[in-house]
């Protein structure tokens, strides 16, 4: 991991991954013709950024790579040699690949506790449905949640809510 250069740890690669793979399963689902142009534009100012960290730490890199091991000067007929130490590989892919093996591990484990830590539906209620306090959203909306004054008992309702009603 690369001390210092944004987007470059766990959750900067998880950002670039998960950005880029949109546009891939955007596009299955535009060829199944589920798809909006609302979502096209999310996607694409995701996949933009996430192109934009990409495009900064190569440049960040570039430029310093070039800055710390300058070429040698070279004379008329002379091949310059290469800088004690420096392999020419631009990006070292050593950091970059414990990144993304920390970031692997942490998937892995995240949908291993998933599967092994199962939350049990309430009493009375069937797997999937939703919770005593939220009601059916209208389409196109989020869950939403029940008045909380209304679940309550008369003696904890707050006090607008417990004069209104008596």
């Amino acid at each position: 991991m690369a001390a210092g250069l944004p987007g470059t740890g766990v959750g900067g690669l998880f950002f670039i991954l998960s950005a880029f793979f949109m546009v891939v399963a955007e596009t299955k689902r535009t060829i199944q013709r589920r798809s909006s142009l609302a979502r096209w534009r999310m996607v694409a100012r995701h996949a933009g950024v996430a192109a934009a960290m990409v495009a900064a730490v190569t440049a960040v890199v570039w430029l310093l790579h070039h800055w710390l091991y300058p070429e040698p000067a070279r004379g008329r007929g002379e091949q310059g040699t290469p800088s004690a130490g420096v392999t020419g590989q631009l990006v070292p892919f050593s950091p970059v690949l414990i990144t993304l093996a920390a970031l692997v591990c942490v998937l892995v484990v995240a949908y291993v506790a998933r599967f092994l830590f199962r939350p049990e539906p309430a009493a009375g209620l069937p797997a999937g449905s939703l919770d005593a306090g939220e009601t059916s959203p209208a389409p196109g909306e989020g869950p939403r949640r029940a008045e909380p004054s209304a679940a309550l008992p008369r003696e904890r309702r707050s006090g607008a809510a417990a004069v209104e009603r008596e």
